[in-house]
């Protein structure tokens, strides 16, 4: 075969340069959608038609702040001349705000400690690790442990209530002033009454040193045969000082989980960011018992 080159007019010579730049414009497109798309993480724009699409810093990765977690000391207990442990407090942060604080109960603890008398909990303090301190007005845990309590059919099964405090127990005696100062009403969350006003708390009102709680009468552990998780409020000299968490015996055996919300006041006593959930999960990796309260929100409304 011969092959014979034709020659073109002008006008056809330039509309196949200006073919040949379009085809090599495309390829260049083309070419830099591909780039794009492999370092689209970093930021640059997107390729479809008609806007771009910037990636949030904290989504790439390596730039989302971790979750540090923090332990309090060890809550311990002697029995028969051995130290035992109780369990410990923790909090965890991340960016600069609180994402948890709690209690974390030993598994079998609970079968270690010495059965206190009815009416008459054990109590045990773990104070919350200081990293915690500027974010959170809480600081520490006081993990009581009862053989049960007035009223029977209610409170009388073992049972432990932890309560993330303010400020520790103070010293206390009769006739309990400070646990016994009126509180502001709009320090109050919505629905709670002094316990005092509780048939079903018996002699639980006053926790000496720590508070008068402050019970929502449709809680748990106000009904009767409670066998699940528990929330309330502690005042004291007339402001919040605690908030209450609780497990059955029965209810920690069993592994299982439940939460509850956590009713808000209106006026809170100190700066700072306060929990809106109280949960109990079973953590079988570490075998202890999470009392944790996270969803913080921060307080508006200082006294």
């Amino acid at each position: 075969m011969v092959l014979t080159q034709t020659a073109m007019p002008n006008r056809s010579r330039r509309m196949v340069r200006v073919g040949e730049q379009r085809r090599g414009i495309a390829a260049v497109s083309a070419a830099l959608c591909i780039v794009t798309l492999i370092i689209g993480s970093f930021g640059l724009m997107g390729c479809s038609s008609g806007g771009t699409y910037p990636i949030d810093p904290e989504d790439v990765a390596g730039n989302i702040p971790p979750v540090e977690t923090f332990f309090g000391p060890e809550a311990t207990a002697v029995v028969a001349g051995q130290t035992v442990s109780v369990g410990r407090s923790f909090a965890q942060i991340q960016g600069g705000e609180p994402v948890a604080i709690g209690f974390e109960l030993r598994e079998g603890a609970i079968d270690d400690l010495p059965n206190p008398p009815f009416d008459q909990p054990g109590v045990y303090i773990s104070p919350l690790p200081q990293q915690v301190f500027a974010l959170v007005p809480f600081r520490a845990f006081a993990m009581s442990d009862w053989s049960g309590h007035s009223p029977v059919g209610i409170g009388d099964v073992p049972h432990v209530h932890p309560v993330a405090l303010l400020q520790p127990p103070q010293p206390n005696a009769p006739p309990f002033d400070p646990e016994r100062t009126p509180v502001a009403p709009a320090e109050v969350p919505a629905g709670y009454i002094p316990a005092t006003q509780v048939p079903a708390v018996g002699n639980g009102a006053i926790a000496p040193g720590i508070g008068i709680a402050y019970e929502y009468p449709a809680a748990p552990q106000l009904q009767p045969g409670w066998n699940t998780i528990a929330t309330n409020y502690f005042f004291y000299n007339g402001h919040m000082n605690g908030i209450g968490m609780g497990a059955t015996y029965d209810f920690l055996r069993s592994r299982a989980s439940a939460s509850l919300d956590i009713a808000q006041p209106q006026v809170y006593p100190r700066a700072g960011w306060y929990p809106t959930r109280n949960s109990v999960t079973y953590d079988p990796v570490k075998r202890v018992h999470v009392f944790k309260l996270d969803n913080f929100v921060r307080a508006q409304n200082v006294l």
